[in-house]
């Protein structure tokens, strides 16, 4: 049987994030956290029903936690509110290695059949939001309750808008880990 993906809580994000957020402002290495909403997801199991829901939360959290690899953290901070945190990486960087894996704007596709038998298939859309943590002395929940609120203020339209653009090569479209490797995720060659 294949083990479901789960994303960790957001307790979980803050105790580990702290100790790699410690870590990164001794070394002085720059360390990046994204907010994502994915405001419709709280409105799928009443439109679509509880399959296309646990199809789309599957998908999610497969996508999610690609994103964080395994240097990165990533949590559940809210029903449809998600914590990306990134080690040495700038918010251009993850910015980026986000929009060639999830699009741009960033979304997650999902399908599942109904209860009838058809296939039911749905994209949704994520507002996000990526700050580089700064060396200033506040905490983790700090950061993730300011960088929210922002995300919040700005709405999805302007959020997504600050990704920017892709360079000319398309990394999702290499053989051998392109993009992972081009957002520094791993070694050269």
């Amino acid at each position: 049987m294949v083990q479901e993906p789960t994303l960790p809580s957001g307790a979980d994000l803050l105790r580990e994030g702290e100790r790699l957020l410690a870590r990164a402002r001794a070394s002085e290495q720059e360390i990046t956290l994204v907010a994502f909403e994915f405001a419709g997801l709280g409105q799928l199991e009443r439109s679509n029903g509880r399959a296309l829901t646990e199809a789309m939360r599957r998908s999610l959290a497969s996508k999610l936690l690609g994103l964080a690899g395994s240097r990165g953290l990533v949590a559940q901070t809210g029903q449809a509110d998600f914590a990306l945190l990134l080690p040495l990486v700038g918010e251009g960087a993850a910015l980026r290695w986000i929009a060639s894996q999830m699009g741009h704007p960033a979304a997650v596709m999902a399908c599942a059949r109904t209860w009838f038998g058809s296939v039911k298939r749905k994209r949704t859309e994520a507002s996000l939001l990526a700050r580089r943590i700064e060396n200033d002395g506040r905490s983790l929940a700090q950061w993730l309750v300011e960088t929210r609120a922002e995300l919040a203020e700005l709405g999805c339209w302007a959020a997504c808008t600050t990704l920017p653009p892709l360079p000319e090569w398309e990394p999702h479209a290499r053989a051998g880990g392109g993009a992972a490797r081009d957002a520094g995720w791993l070694p050269p060659g």
